[in-house]
């Protein structure tokens, strides 16, 4: 009975130690998901060094950071300067947008006028339109910074790459530490779950990484050849935005549009389809080659998993949001067939 007594209230004390520290242990949580995720993604380079050099795996795995590394100076002394001045372009021009839509809005208006609205409902309409512009802009521009802080805070810059390589190079020993873990009545089944994750979740990133690269490639390429002067901007926002699944490519359309609009309807038209013709490749091509049914949901889940994880975790919950159902599906069926077995 005292022994009950006790468990109990050590349980409640880590639950209160727990709420308590909510915010230190989501960050830590936080950091070693972004760690996790960088050792996962590095792991098939270190893989490739094993196979080829028959090194340990520590070697392997500093050959791994430091081609990767190597590979995004590359991107930083090539691509960056491009895409800043890009960048600088497009936050120059912003102002002479705003007035673009200003005046947009002022004809749109007028004409309202002259078809016989009344001049306290076209009142109305303006000031409501005015309002979502720029709610609007100041909504992009909090995500925006909330964004450039996120990804310049000094723990994920510096913390997260030094976990990874560790988590990288002892992976075997974490593993096998972990193993010692599971009650070894349990450990057949749960060793086959894992295996089962681990095949479905590596499927769906790497797949979804190739196709968010292919998409946003296009993309570029394809407002490269309709004059669009800032290409390489718009074409690494699709891609990035690609990596969420549906509402992606909407949100990479966005600035598309918005920055097209500056340069008249034909740029308009060409943009959107340019958009389009990028989707319709990476849809009928692209996805069912390299994305295959291991790592395919239903729409329905998709969106539901996305929705969840933006209300969770804001932005990062949405890119983790898929990865988790895939997890959650591989699991449900490594159990059925386990079941199905005995």
């Amino acid at each position: 009975m005292v022994t009950r007594w006790k468990r109990a209230l050590l349980l409640l004390a880590g639950i209160a130690l727990a709420v308590l520290l909510r915010k230190v242990l989501g960050r830590i949580a936080l950091l070693l998901l972004v760690s996790g995720t960088l050792a996962y993604l590095l792991d098939p380079l270190a893989r490739f060094f094993r196979r080829r050099t028959r090194l340990g795996e520590g070697p392997c795995a500093a050959l791994a950071f430091v081609s990767a590394a190597l590979a995004l100076a590359v991107f930083l002394f090539c691509g960056v300067p491009v895409l800043i001045r890009q960048l600088t372009a497009l936050a120059k021009a912003a102002p002479q947008l705003v007035e673009s839509f200003g005046e947009q809005l002022t004809h749109m208006t007028a004409a309202l006028g002259r078809a016989g609205l009344p001049d306290e409902a076209v009142s109305v309409l303006r000031a409501q339109a005015a309002r979502l512009l720029d709610a609007g802009a100041q909504f992009l521009m909090d995500r925006l910074v909330t964004f450039a802080r996120g990804v310049s805070s000094l723990g994920y810059l510096v913390f997260a790459p030094v976990l990874a390589f560790y988590m990288l190079r002892d992976k075997r020993r974490l593993f096998a530490f972990l193993t010692r873990l599971i009650p070894s009545s349990a450990r057949r089944s749960v060793l086959r779950v894992g295996l089962s994750v681990r095949d479905a979740v590596g499927a769906y990133v790497m797949g979804q990484l190739m196709v968010s690269f292919v998409t946003g490639t296009l993309t570029g390429l394809g407002l490269l050849l309709i004059g669009i002067p800032s290409w390489l901007a718009l074409g690494v926002t699709m891609m990035l935005c690609n990596l969420i699944p549906y509402f992606g490519p909407w949100l990479g359309a966005i600035p598309i549009v918005v920055f097209c609009a500056s340069r008249g309807l034909p740029a308009v038209l060409g943009g959107v389809f340019v958009v389009f013709a990028a989707q319709q490749i990476e849809g009928l091509f692209v996805s069912p080659r390299v994305i295959g049914d291991m790592a395919s949901l239903h729409p329905a889940l998709v969106v539901l998993s996305l929705i969840a994880g933006g209300w969770i975790a804001g932005l990062p919950g949405m890119f983790y949001a898929v990865p988790a159902a895939v997890s959650l599906r591989a699991a449900l069926r490594a159990l059925r067939d386990a079941r199905l077995e005995n």
